[in-house]
């Protein structure tokens, strides 16, 4: 079975063994994401958000805050 690695990562044949042996891979990571840095940009919400919530025994949709 091919090995499956999670994000930022991949499974890369480093041995040059069977595509099938999951000891034949090694979890590189990705180069565009290897000097990565993120900074917060702030809020992305475009102020069409709604909300629901159940108040009274009635399901009430409610603009979202901005």
């Amino acid at each position: 079975m091919r090995a499956v690695r999670a994000v930022p990562y991949y499974a890369k044949n480093t041995t040059g063994g069977p595509a099938d042996d999951a000891s034949s891979y090694t979890p590189v990571k990705y180069t565009a994401e290897a000097n990565l840095t993120l900074n917060r940009l702030g809020s992305f919400r475009s102020g069409y958000e709604t909300i629901g919530n159940w108040v009274g025994g009635k399901w009430v949709v409610t603009k979202g805050k901005a």
